[in-house]
């Protein structure tokens, strides 16, 4: 429920007064996503079920040493160095000004994408991304449960390697999805594992570090948003079918940093769901198997052919509005019913639902560190519902999200053939150890 009410969210805020969204089919709009939301809710609940049916892993609040970690979490520190190098255009340690000089350093990571420098380091780490997102997972993993002193410090630097090259690159996703990632997994680990005495103070404490965690990043973000080039954020204006969709700030002038900030959050989040409001006016044209992914799409198109692009929704809401389809955001739907039609994306969000509820058992049954890739991939998956096809909009993330399959089937095929998993969980009535199953 908790999935289906942050990707329910935009949807109020499209009606919240920040923006003036020109939506007229409100209506259609709201039943489609609560259709979706619906499937989304089924697919969970049948996991849930299907879970009862599965062995009861035995897990515990910490961790036992693994060579795994400190194999996958140096990987990912090592590629995570050389991708800073690579893609980094000044030094955020020389840096007089860090947010001035990341929001300046935007342009320069767009501009060397756009002209293939480090191409072939790039390849590299998308043939290389299920270690890498394996090892941002478990570096949260360990940060909130616990384990061996080298995999802890491992962990620190890989979170810290991240938050450098957001602030180099000056983008705020990577750091986003890490933040409300662990917030998620520290959520679920006392529903899986619920101590034994509820310290409140403890989780007082949690509480205030998680909003003041929350809030600085809200911060970097609303600066990074303000000081980029063009109207949006800074203005309060988006380009729109020849003219603007207008912010409050705007209509009221006012420059109150904290409003900008909160209707740049309004924006990226409720962005998607204005786009599929406008795709739901229009009938797509079949770009099956490859136009849910511009990375893709892309590459398949040849001496101009642009037939992915025409065809596909966001290409059409482009044509039609004037709405980018490479430099605005449309929602996961538009892009998959361009491919698949909108019943089987419904059933899509059932597999999707089922395929989240199931890389949880995995990811607290199995001890592997490429266990936990599932849950995050399929989290950043969910939590990106709203906004775009995040997941295959990215070479790194669609490969992950292949790789996530393999790594279900493989993680249930070895608890249901073993009747258990190789963990060494520890007792029961000595360290609070919980069961992974439906009812926590």
């Amino acid at each position: 429920m908790l999935a289906v009410g942050w990707m329910l969210l935009p949807l109020v805020l499209l009606a919240a007064p920040f923006w003036d969204w020109p939506i007229t089919n409100w209506p259609l709009l709201t039943r489609t996503l609560l259709g979706f939301m619906f499937a989304f809710w089924l697919g969970g609940f049948a996991g849930l079920l299907l879970i009862e049916r599965l062995p009861q892993v035995d897990v515990s609040a910490e961790w036992t040493r693994s060579n795994s970690y400190w194999l996958i979490l140096t990987i990912t520190l090592g590629m995570n160095i050389l991708t800073l190098v690579s893609r980094a255009s000044f030094n955020p340690f020389t840096c007089g000004n860090i947010l001035e000089c990341s929001n300046a350093a935007y342009q320069g990571y767009v501009e060397g994408a756009g002209t293939g420098a480090g191409a072939l380091f790039e390849y590299l780490r998308i043939l290389l991304a299920p270690f890498i997102y394996a090892g941002i997972a478990t570096s949260v993993w360990v940060l909130i449960f616990g384990a061996d002193k080298i995999s802890r410090r491992l962990a620190i630097f890989v979170i810290l390697s991240e938050a450098m090259i957001a602030i180099a690159t000056g983008t705020s996703r990577n750091l986003a999805n890490i933040i409300l990632f662990g917030l998620f997994v520290t959520m679920l680990k006392n529903w899986v594992i619920p101590p034994k005495r509820i310290l409140w103070g403890k989780r007082f404490f949690l509480l205030f570090m998680a909003f003041i965690l929350v809030l600085l990043f809200f911060i970097y973000f609303s600066f990074l948003q303000l000081n980029r080039d063009g109207l949006v954020a800074a203005v309060g204006l988006m380009g729109f079918n020849g003219g603007y969709i207008e912010a409050y700030s705007f209509r009221v002038g006012s420059d109150n940093f904290l409003l900008k900030g909160v209707e740049s959050v309004v924006r990226y989040l409720a962005t998607g769901y204005f786009s599929f409001s406008l795709a739901l006016e229009l009938v797509p044209g079949l770009t099956f198997p490859i136009g849910a992914s511009q990375f893709l799409a892309m590459r398949f198109s040849r001496n101009g052919d642009d037939y992915y692009f025409v065809n596909s929704l966001p290409g059409q809401i482009e044509s039609h509005y004037g709405w980018s389809y490479l430099q605005q955001w449309h929602s996961l739907f538009p892009w998959l019913i361009s491919d698949y039609s909108i019943l089987i994306v419904a059933f899509m969000m059932v597999i999707i639902g089922l395929m989240f509820v199931i890389s949880i058992y995995v990811a607290f049954s199995i001890q592997s560190a490429i266990g936990r890739l599932p849950l995050m991939i399929l989290f950043i998956l969910v939590l990106y519902v709203p906004a775009n096809n995040q997941i295959f909009q990215s070479p790194e993330t669609a490969i992950c999200f292949f790789a996530s399959i393999l790594v279900l089937f493989y993680s249930l095929w070895r608890i249901t053939q073993n009747g258990s998993v190789p963990v060494k969980a520890l007792n029961r009535d000595s360290s609070g150890v919980g069961s992974v199953h439906a009812g926590g």
